[in-house]
């Protein structure tokens, strides 16, 4: 049978590829229609905590706020179509903002072109 121009057999290897590379995307298909409201009032939660979290966290290493909006943004959202644990938590931490802070300002001005440059090459 045909529904969407491909074959039972290349659609289910088509499924099983991306349930591969991608375990949090196939959980989330699996996800029950009546979970919806406990998981959003979740991810309000965590949001209203992780993300004055990540731009003090930004400030502190040196870089504008808007870097601590995307990195607690961003990651969450790859991780959460990539990762594979339940139980992981994502996220900018004091003490590897602190470490980059200390390490770098000796280097480059903060949120400079030469400290972004530093702090990519540092975290590599």
């Amino acid at each position: 049978m045909v529904s969407d121009g491909l074959p039972e057999r290349p659609r289910n290897l088509l499924r099983a590829t991306l349930a591969r590379l991608m375990p949090g995307a196939a959980e989330l298909l699996h996800d029950r229609r009546t979970d919806f409201g406990v998981d959003l009032q979740a991810g309000v939660s965590v949001a209203a905590v992780s993300l004055p979290i990540s731009v003090a966290y930004a400030q502190l290493a040196g870089f504008s706020p808007v870097v601590g909006l995307y990195s607690v943004v961003l990651p969450m959202l790859a991780y959460a179509l990539f990762g594979s644990s339940g139980q992981m938590i994502v996220g900018p931490d004091a003490a590897t903002c602190a470490m980059i802070a200390a390490t770098l300002s000796p280097l480059a001005l903060p949120d400079s072109e030469a400290y972004r440059a530093l702090s990519v090459s540092l975290t590599s």
